[in-house]
């Protein structure tokens, strides 16, 4: 019996051209949190004992994803920064994970003499992250007709 799922498996796709397969873009070493908190709205009527809220939108932030600088993985990533909306997939072990559509910005991060250098890759999202099924996400991956 399976008691938590690691990162072990989790990989980042991406779809190159309309229709066609989604395969793996580049091999990362950290993933940002996939939602957050709506924002809340004060809705406290006059004979209420405590404060009312009701949930509003959700903000959907860029996702820093970060990998391991090389020369291929920058360069795969770079080549989507051209302002145009992009399709993303980040699949965990299991087989299920996130639908996320979005633009790109790529740059490397700070680093110190006997270290690895990092960099990371923001993807603005143009619609939130959508968590999908294994049997959601195979559909995804595979080419669209």
């Amino acid at each position: 019996m399976e008691v938590a799922l690691t990162d072990v498996g989790t990989k980042l796709y991406n779809r190159a051209t309309a229709r066609a397969a989604m395969t793996k873009l580049i091999g990362i070493t950290g993933v940002p949190e996939m939602g957050s908190a709506p924002e809340t709205q004060e809705v406290t009527e006059t004979d209420s004992p405590v404060r009312q809220y009701v949930s509003t939108r959700a903000t959907a932030d860029a996702l820093a994803f970060t990998f391991n600088y090389l020369e291929d993985n920058f360069e795969a990533v770079n080549s989507l920064d051209d302002g145009a909306s992009h399709e993303f997939a980040l699949v965990f072990g299991d087989g299920s994970g996130y639908y996320i559509n979005g633009t790109v910005k790529a740059w490397t991060n700070s680093f110190e003499s006997n270290s690895a250098i990092n960099a990371t890759l923001s993807i603005t999202q143009t619609t939130g992250a959508v968590w999908k099924s294994k049997t959601e996400m195979d559909q995804i991956l595979a080419a669209t007709a």
